[in-house]
């Protein structure tokens, strides 16, 4: 029947948990590599000066603000829930963070946090941003600002909904939030360096505050 789940050693299963993002990578990288002039439609291109200006600009605005909307809907909704009589929700919304606070110290879960800040924000982006906001945006040959708008809600549609299996419900709000504020700065920027950082920062600081909430290791 084959070994279970909890037999497996947590390097091999880290290492399949990279495996989808880092061929996924590979596989974009590869394709804008052979179409140069999609890379730079998208705004893929490595970062001067003034996008990692930009980026750190746009990253300090988005994220505090993200997280502070998260911590008021987490008090709201726990409110609610006393008054209904029922549990409060989990404060760690995400099922990968849960993961990494449940084994802060194991050598696989350092890869995951690296899998989770760096890599899986660059593909996002890439794709939702990068193809998926574009791509609505240019279904109009001229597009309009309300073309744009609507490219920035469709695309954070997509993106939340995306993350429904792994993402409690009531933290989609932010989601949908922390995704309009990355889809307007890649359109006032043009440089896809902006939103990855922003994501990267967003994960970050959320694995951070995790760690820091759940303690020393027992």
């Amino acid at each position: 029947a084959g070994p279970a789940v909890a037999d497996i050693p947590p390097m091999v299963g880290a290492a399949v948990l990279c495996t989808g993002p880092l061929a996924g990578f590979v596989g974009l990288a590869v394709l804008l590599r052979l179409f140069p002039t999609c890379a730079r439609q998208i705004g893929l291109r490595l970062p001067t000066a003034a996008d990692l200006k930009a980026a750190a600009a746009a990253s300090a605005a988005v994220v505090p603000l993200t997280i502070a909307l998260g911590a008021l809907v987490g008090v709201l909704v726990a409110l609610l829930a006393s008054w209904l009589g029922d549990q409060p929700p989990d404060p760690v919304t995400h099922a990968t963070l849960r993961e990494i606070i449940a084994s802060p110290g194991a050598p696989s879960t350092w890869l995951t946090i690296a899998t989770v800040v760096l890599l899986v924000p660059a593909i996002e982006e890439i794709i939702y941003r990068g193809f998926l906001q574009t791509g609505f945006r240019n279904l109009n040959p001229a597009p309009t600002r309300r073309t744009v708008v609507l490219a920035i809600l469709g695309s954070s549609v997509v993106f939340t909904v995306s993350h429904a299996p792994i993402v409690d419900p009531h933290a989609m709000l932010i989601l949908f939030f922390l995704s309009v504020a990355i889809g307007v700065a890649y359109e006032r920027t043009g440089r896809l360096v902006v939103p990855i950082a922003i994501h990267i920062a967003f994960n970050a600081a959320n694995v951070a505050l995790g760690l820091l909430q759940s303690g020393p290791a027992a």
